[in-house]
């Protein structure tokens, strides 16, 4: 996993466009740190059937891109994210890898905030697609991140431990 170069990641100002926009403008998006392992983890259990282990969140913190959305010192949601070098492919590419938003702030713009950072981030790095891996049965997943431009370009059987198959998504910046 590479982390990507220091770039701010401090959120702008509002969606004034989003139904709970008070909500999202107490909310701020940054670098993750060793003291909010704790509410991730949290956040990670109530949002998986197949939670990630502490001891990986610790290693993804030190190696990977680990961003949290805060609201009032709350981490309300987290992504994780890494930069790599494809084979055949010039330049680098964004791999989301987990993206998790505590229950009672769904469908308020977290997701959004956090995924929009990301994709900030990697454009910033000099990357020009972004992609995924998303269980074939998580439809209000794949509803969310075609909404915001994702293309699913191919199925990949058995990708998952428990052998689910997963769609690879991707996104041109």
């Amino acid at each position: 996993m590479k982390r990507s170069p220091h770039v701010v990641l401090a959120s702008e100002a509002g969606d004034r466009g989003h139904r709970d926009s008070q909500v999202a403008d107490r909310m701020r998006i940054r670098e993750a740190a060793e003291a909010d392992l704790e509410q991730v983890l949290a956040i990670e259990r109530q949002s998986f059937l197949h939670p990630w282990s502490e001891p990986f969140f610790s290693r993804l913190l030190r190696e990977a891109i680990l961003m949290v959305c805060e609201e009032e010192r709350e981490v309300v949601g987290f992504l994780v994210g890494e930069l790599d070098s494809l084979p055949g492919q010039k330049g680098l590419s964004g791999h989301l890898l987990n993206l998790a938003v505590s229950p009672h702030y769904r469908r308020k713009g977290v997701g959004t905030r956090l995924l929009e950072a990301f994709l900030r981030l990697c454009h910033q790095a000099g990357s020009t697609n972004v992609y995924l891996e998303v269980r074939v049965g998580n439809t209000l997943a794949v509803q969310f991140y075609h909404r915001r431009g994702f293309k699913t370009a191919c199925r990949i059987p058995h990708f998952y431990g428990d052998g689910e198959d997963a769609y690879l998504m991707e996104s041109n910046l």
